[in-house]
């Protein structure tokens, strides 16, 4: 790898996932990294390592689920009632003639059931997440009624369970749209960037309650996670991208 001096990171670690791969060596002017100097660089500084930013979400997410279960009802319930009437105005979603939507199950999370009640009352077509048979992908399979939306098993993620038939989601969002997940993170990415590659990628809305979206923390994140189209909470409209 050919660098400029400023290019190459003195007190800095670059954020990596599990399949990103490293040069054998890293040339500029004034260095010649090798790469078993590249490899010590990356496990003996405090940073963005791919150990330190699982380490901190872990932590992160102990602080929200803490923050979540002080949370009265009555303020979910009036929360829920602004964000969702936001999503019934939006560009996003009032237009659109197919909705993808999770199905919340957290009791201190924005409520989707009026949202799937009224894509079938518009005559929209449902898709939802669901889980391969060993739950280390998810697909977006077609819901074609209530009826069958009332049949599915749904984990503790807004999943399809793997063995039954035929939106967003997170635990907490930084101000530049990175998110929080509730525990299993990686096969929602990896749908979502594959998502990117289509000819007309969807737009992609987050609900939140104000709670959940931290103003003055930043959700600790490794390079390949994606980010909303937009935030909406009760209070805020974040527009991402």
């Amino acid at each position: 790898a050919l660098a400029l001096d400023s290019q190459i990171l003195k007190d800095k670690d670059i954020p990596v996932t599990d399949s990103d791969q490293k040069p054998d060596f890293i040339l500029s002017p004034s260095h010649q990294v090798k790469k078993f100097q590249f490899q010590l660089h990356f496990s003996n500084k405090d940073g963005h390592t791919i150990t330190n930013v699982r380490a901190r979400k872990v932590t992160l997410r102990a602080e929200m689920r803490r923050f979540l279960n002080g949370i009265f009802s009555v303020q979910i319930e009036n929360e829920n009632e602004i964000v969702i009437r936001k999503v019934f105005e939006s560009d996003l979603y009032r237009p659109k003639k197919r909705i993808c939507v999770y199905v919340s199950k957290q009791r201190a999370e924005i409520s989707t059931r009026s949202i799937i009640y009224d894509i079938f009352s518009k005559g929209k077509i449902c898709y939802m997440p669901r889980w391969n048979k060993d739950k280390t992908s998810i697909e977006m399979v077609n819901i074609r009624s209530l009826q069958d939306y009332f049949s599915l098993q749904i984990d503790e993620f807004g999943f399809i369970e793997p063995d039954d038939q035929e939106r967003e989601i997170g635990m907490a969002y930084d101000l530049d749209g990175n998110r929080l997940s509730y525990n299993k993170e990686e096969p929602y990415n990896e749908y979502l960037a594959k998502c990117q590659e289509w000819n007309n990628p969807p737009k992609i809305m987050a609900l939140a309650l104000d709670g959940q979206i931290l103003k003055d923390k930043e959700v600790p994140v490794n390079v390949n996670e994606q980010k909303p189209d937009l935030i909406l909470s009760s209070q805020q409209d974040i527009k991402i991208r």
